[in-house]
């Protein structure tokens, strides 16, 4: 399993989508993360409703709410991969707002972005320690 495929995987909760309409809305979603059930619907040969309703039953998730998902996971993996500035993170998974991302950040991780960062890396230095000490 790719760590792509392993963080969809976290994100709708261990569900399996079997439609293959909302598997391609979910790989464009993928590509670019744009909330846009009406483009998406279109691409997959449904009315905007009736995806939105599909997409749901498929995946455990709105749209826009998938795609929150992506954003957060997204910037998680760049707090602890990256030197990024919190802002660039913040551009870069498409949440401009600091206020917004900053609630939305806590909101799923229960932490602000500064807090998960550093805790990241206390946890890395204190297994450095304790590695070195051997």
């Amino acid at each position: 399993m790719s760590k792509h495929q392993y963080q969809f995987e976290l994100i709708v909760s261990e569900r399996k989508v079997y439609d293959r309409r909302i598997v391609d809305a979910i790989e464009a979603l993928r590509e670019q993360p744009q909330p846009d059930a009406f483009g998406l619907g279109q691409m997959v040969g449904l009315s905007q409703g009736h995806f939105q309703h599909l997409f749901k039953r498929e995946v455990g998730l709105s749209v826009r709410a998938y795609v929150r998902e992506l954003r957060l996971n997204r910037a998680a993996e760049l707090l602890r991969d990256t030197h990024l500035s919190i802002k660039e993170i913040r551009n870069n998974v498409g949440i401009p707002d600091a206020s917004n991302f900053v609630h939305l950040f806590r909101k799923r991780f229960g932490t602000t972005p500064t807090e998960y960062r550093n805790r990241l890396h206390r946890s890395l230095d204190q297994r450095i320690a304790f590695l070195t000490n051997k």
